[in-house]
């Protein structure tokens, strides 16, 4: 007959690992090889659910003449967070799909194929109980397409909510399989487990340390909290100055669990005494490669895109072995909760005589793997999801090591890999060291072999053998030009497509190309300054090869040309496949000049303006502005020295600020002196009076 005691212990046993968040045997991709692939996962931190949602579900909300809008809202009650995941996504560039939270703050925005253009994702994790999906398409464009199935769900736990009910996250295969208690155990299951709060919880939010702990509190900035294909949570820290976070290897061990993670720093609580759980927003950053891992040392190195290094600062190394009672803290995001300080410890055999956490011990325990390193024991506070943690000695402010797991026995301590000798330096300290990587901007040097251009017309430059040669230019001045002939300025600001685009500069006599640029990277911004020959007339000319511009479907981009100074053109990158502009003296403002600074909101494909003289004719006008908040200048040369009047439109009713989005509002300059600042708050229009001495008044709007 069994022992029943036997059988009691043994599920209490299983049910209080479940509790813990230890390893739950998720598949999370990585090597095919049995010693290269652990079954120790990250925290698990929610509830995954088979579901189905496609396109044909979601609400028609029409949206107006403009565009369409379609809708569909998840909600789950009680909820931390809901993950979403896509089968399959494939838009057009005229349909954008945005995913928003309760308070309709904007999470992620995608179209084409999705995040990283996979068409097969994870989407960005929403905070809360509700997730809306809002499909926005532009009527005009014909062929909207907007597919996309979403086949799984992840519910975030709540703090406190017990997890004995969770069945295996990865249900694809078996839905209702319970977990196994060697998969709730891994390797040595009488010793190890992956956290350990030694008595009482003793970390606490790490903004109530901002004040009385700055120098611990500014360095833990460069710690992000992870968010793994929905359902996982770890911690990372920027290490060097090369935007590349350090985590375990058991929360990221493949391109894939990178591509599927959300990097978030500052996921702070906004006050001391708020829940663990409750952050006041953070920064969200993608993942760009898994530079380099290790199994046995238990890290993983990857490279973010963008510059996290820059805003946040980074953690430095201390290549040494630690030191017995060294005074130490762990900043981390257990369980997934708002960023914690594991600062002081009150465990009876903690090793501190101050009350701080400290080294309790140096040797050869090593959560069960194989390779020997001398592990870094101690009894602060963790729990899953500190996996990734710095362990930073408070002497020097430097990362000493990495923690990674948990002892039964508290006595033991909790543990991290050093980095020193066999440790993990040896092995990363070539990409932390090397030069920083060339940011996306490009230099403006012509390309070797950019296609040549087909000849101009007549009054345009005359055919003839183009010239790659930039013509000599004068010293500069504080890095602006000082020029004895005219000058042009020219900046462009390209889309996520900048390889279809190429431009070049052409004066006309003799006929030649003065500067051009092509085969750029992504959103590149191109500035050159050039003194010009003489005061005849110049040609800008795009050329782009899939004939939609450099604006809007994919990233907003724009031209500006300056001559002597003064702003000739302000556009939007809607060039087709190629396009010409004129460069000349005549085009300079001698008389009546106005200058329009506008920000769209989320839908300046609404937003008109027109600018009329005191005979009631246009003499200007612009718009519509496709894309979300954009920054565009406009400007007209007019001759009427009276009073004129300019309107602002917006087609769909809802101004330029604020329900359909937080930004929103334009200034008109007159003559340089600023006549209209408004926040872009009216209906459909709003019309001003704008003299050519004193303010602007409103004389009607809707």
């Amino acid at each position: 007959m069994v022992n029943k005691l036997v059988i009691v212990a043994a599920v209490a046993v299983v049910v209080i690992a479940i509790g813990l968040g230890v390893g739950l045997g998720v598949d999370w991709g990585g090597s095919d090889s049995d010693q290269e692939t652990s079954n120790i996962t990250p925290a698990i931190i929610g509830d995954s659910v088979f579901i189905r949602i496609t396109n044909n579900d979601m609400t028609d909300e029409d949206g107006g003449n403009v565009r369409s809008k379609f809708s569909y809202t998840i909600s789950e009650p009680g909820a931390s967070f809901i993950a979403i995941h896509f089968a399959s996504f494939d838009f057009n560039r005229e349909c954008t799909m945005e995913l928003t939270d309760e308070n309709d703050y904007l999470v992620a925005s995608y179209t084409d194929q999705g995040r990283l253009n996979r068409g097969n994702f994870w989407a960005h994790h929403v905070e809360g109980d509700t997730l809306n999906m809002l499909v926005y398409c532009v009527r005009a464009a014909g062929d909207n397409k907007r597919n996309f199935v979403i086949d799984e769900m992840v519910k975030g736990f709540s703090d406190n909510e017990n997890l004995e009910t969770l069945t295996e996250p990865d249900q694809r295969t078996d839905p209702q399989r319970r977990l196994r208690a060697e998969e709730l155990f891994p390797f040595d299951l009488d010793r190890h487990r992956g956290l350990a709060l030694c008595g009482g919880d003793d970390s606490n939010n790490a903004v109530c340390f901002k004040d009385s702990h700055p120098d611990e509190y500014n360095k833990a900035k460069a710690i992000c909290r992870l968010k793994i294909a929905g359902k996982g949570t770890c911690t990372g820290w920027l290490v060097g100055p090369n935007n590349l976070v350090l985590t375990n290897r058991h929360c990221i061990e493949s391109q894939a669990d990178v591509d599927n993670t959300d990097f978030q720093f500052m996921a702070e609580g906004a006050n001391c005494g708020d829940s663990k759980t409750k952050t006041a927003g953070y920064d969200v950053y993608e993942g760009a490669e898994l530079v380099a891992e290790s199994f046995q040392k238990d890290y993983a190195l990857i490279r973010l895109v963008g510059d996290p290094a820059a805003k946040y600062g980074f953690m430095e190394i201390d290549d040494r072995v630690a030191t017995v009672g060294e005074t130490i803290f762990i900043p981390g995001h257990p369980v997934g909760r708002a960023k914690q300080f594991a600062l002081e410890d009150t465990w009876p055999t903690s090793g501190a005589s101050n009350g701080r956490c400290a080294v309790l011990d140096v040797g050869s325990d090593n959560c069960g793997y194989s390779f020997a390193y001398q592990s870094i024991q101690y009894t602060c506070d963790t729990l899953g999801g500190s996996s990734g943690s710095p362990v930073i000695a408070v002497d020097t402010m430097k990362v000493i090591g990495l923690h990674h797991c948990g002892h039964l026995n508290c006595d033991l301590g909790n543990l991290a890999v050093p980095f020193e000798g066999p440790g993990i330096y040896n092995d990363i300290k070539e990409f932390i060291d090397a030069p920083a990587p060339q940011t996306s901007s490009p230099t403006t040097s012509p390309p070797t072999a950019a296609p040549k251009t087909p000849a101009p017309t007549t009054p345009r430059p005359t055919e003839g053998p183009p010239s790659t040669n930039p013509p000599t230019q004068n010293p500069t001045v504080e890095g602006t030009l000082r020029c004895f002939a005219p000058k042009i300025q020219i900046q462009i600001q390209l889309d996520d497509f900048a390889a279809e685009t190429r431009w070049e500069l052409w004066q006309t006599d003799p006929p030649r190309i003065i500067s051009q640029g092509g085969n750029y990277e992504n959103n590149a911004l191109i500035e050159e300054e050039h003194c010009l020959a003489d005061d005849g007339v110049h040609y800008l000319k795009f050329f782009d090869e899939f004939g939609d511009g450099f604006c809007c479907g994919k990233g907003f981009g724009y031209y500006k040309v300056w001559y002597n100074n003064q702003l000739l053109y302000h556009n939007n990158g809607e060039t087709g496949t190629e396009t010409e502009v004129e460069i000349s003296p005549q085009m300079v403002c001698l008389e009546v000049f106005f200058h329009l600074t506008l920000e769209t909101d989320r839908f300046g494909v609404e937003t008109t303006w027109e600018l009329r003289d005191d005979s009631d004719s246009i003499v200007g006008s612009g718009g519509p502005y496709p894309g979300a908040f954009r920054l565009v200048e406009e400007s007209v040369c007019a001759t009427s020295f009276g009073t004129y009047t300019f309107t602002m439109f917006d087609s769909f009713g809802d101004g330029m600020c604020c329900d359909a989005g937080q930004a929103g509002g334009f200034k008109l300059y007159r003559d340089n002196e600023i006549k209209i600042e408004s926040t872009g708050e009216f209906n459909y229009f709003v019309r001003y009076d704008v003299p050519s001495i004193g303010n602007a008044e409103i004389i009607a709007g809707s």
